[in-house]
């Protein structure tokens, strides 16, 4: 594609159900720009169809157990050493996580392992400080938000495997997709994983994640990756980006809605719709089905 046909490209005119822009400037500054645009006009259109075709597409929506609520999602996470004086390879080439929200694996920014999961025992026998912690772990409530750093591993989002992330604007989203996420050791993984012994950790849009977030990270803004579609809305809010900072509004937002700008060029997607589109484009997510 050259220049002479990225300025041919003037105007696009999109109507979608009730929501309407007309007239939308496709800048011609970049290659990777006009893609944006052209990518977001695409589930623009998808999503105003998914829309006013709710009804016929509710069975596809609805999960096995007829609730609405999708059961989830095992993914797969690649680790990485944080020894760089050493080069040692981590213990494990990479561990399954679950989470029961995939539409918001753009937001994950830890992992949680469970006390006898595997990785837990492997680091447990070179890191007396860990073993002490699980010891003394086993005896607190599975509701408990203690956690231990593991010092010599992290690991990485499947997102940053995506090709179309390579071409998608530089923005916040890269501090997160390409930073290596922190895994913790916690007896809280009993509760919050039911098919697994490891959980992703998404602060910004699960209650349990981000109580463990404030208190074993602190103070550090939390960005938000799915946003509220209100009634009465003209446009879908994809550049309603909102960082959760310490005090009257650092809650979670849970419910569904629509993926914002920090999803690079998956923003407008509907949750519902995410999580079936992620199942296929991101290596390493698999939908259950009980």
């Amino acid at each position: 594609m050259t220049t002479k046909i990225i300025d041919s490209v003037l105007e696009t005119k999109l109507h979608i159900g009730g929501l309407r822009r007309l007239s939308m400037p496709l800048s011609s500054r970049s290659i990777s720009l006009l893609s944006t645009k052209i990518c977001q006009s695409k589930v623009l259109f998808r999503y105003g169809i998914l829309q006013q075709l709710k009804d016929v597409n509710h069975s596809h929506q609805m999960s096995s157990n007829g609730s609405g609520e999708h059961p989830g999602a095992i993914v797969t996470f690649k680790l990485t050493s944080n020894d760089t004086s050493t080069h040692a390879k981590p213990p494990l080439e990479a561990i399954e996580a679950f989470t029961s929200r995939p539409d918001t694996i753009f937001g994950a920014m830890y992992l949680a392992l469970a006390l006898n999961h595997p990785l837990s025992s492997m680091a447990a026998q070179s890191d007396p400080d860990l073993q002490t912690f699980v010891e003394s772990a086993n005896s607190n409530p599975p509701e408990s938000n203690t956690a231990y750093l593991l010092k010599h591993v992290s690991a990485f989002n499947p997102v940053r495997e995506l090709r179309a992330m390579a071409a998608f604007p530089a923005n916040n989203l890269r501090a997160y997709i390409y930073k290596p996420m922190p895994i913790f050791v916690s007896p809280y993984v009993g509760i919050a994983s039911k098919t697994t012994l490891a959980v992703m950790g998404v602060p910004a849009h699960a209650t349990l994640d981000h109580a463990f977030w404030r208190q074993n990270i602190g103070d550090s803004a939390i960005p938000t990756v799915i946003s509220k579609v209100k009634p009465g809305d003209k446009e879908l809010p994809i550049n309603k980006v909102k960082f959760l900072t310490p005090g009257a509004g650092d809650k979670p937002f849970t419910e569904k809605g629509v993926l914002n700008a920090l999803c690079g060029p998956f923003a407008g997607l509907s949750s519902d719709d995410a999580i079936h589109i992620f199942s296929t484009r991101i290596p390493g997510i698999s939908l259950l089905n009980v």
